[in-house]
């Protein structure tokens, strides 16, 4: 598979998450969207293994948003290294919660992709506020 091509399925997956942000969905349905089961996520926290631990901290996030209205811009960033099945690049995140007074993020983020059986989602994301 091309890289191009595996951009345009990456970014697909990002459009989906952004919409349903938008639209205010649940946050389980958002995660499902974005994340592998077996996600590691590290962020000034520390790390965070697997789907199910990751939830509970999710759905304060996604509850922060504020609901419907929410705008996010997820941007990957080149290179994007790939191989059939794995994905790696930077993202820059930004997050307009439709929450009144809730201020503007920015995010730095390292991905790792893993395409299965549910396409593309992320494997590992490294973030830090700020952008690239």
């Amino acid at each position: 598979m091309l890289t191009k091509d595996i951009r345009l399925d990456l970014e697909a997956v990002l459009r989906a998450f952004e919409a349903s942000a938008a639209r205010g969905a649940e946050f389980r349905e958002l995660a499902n969207l974005l994340y592998d089961d077996e996600v590691i996520l590290v962020g000034e926290e520390g790390a965070i293994r697997g789907l199910k631990a990751f939830l509970p901290k999710f759905e304060t996030i996604v509850a922060d948003w504020g609901g419907a209205g929410t705008q996010l811009q997820l941007s990957l960033k080149d290179p994007i290294l790939t191989s059939d099945s794995l994905a790696v690049c930077f993202m820059q995140a930004m997050c307009r919660p439709a929450k009144p007074g809730a201020p503007v993020e920015q995010y730095r983020v390292l991905t790792a992709w893993k395409r299965s059986n549910r396409g593309w989602r992320l494997a590992m994301e490294m973030y830090t506020n700020g952008t690239l």
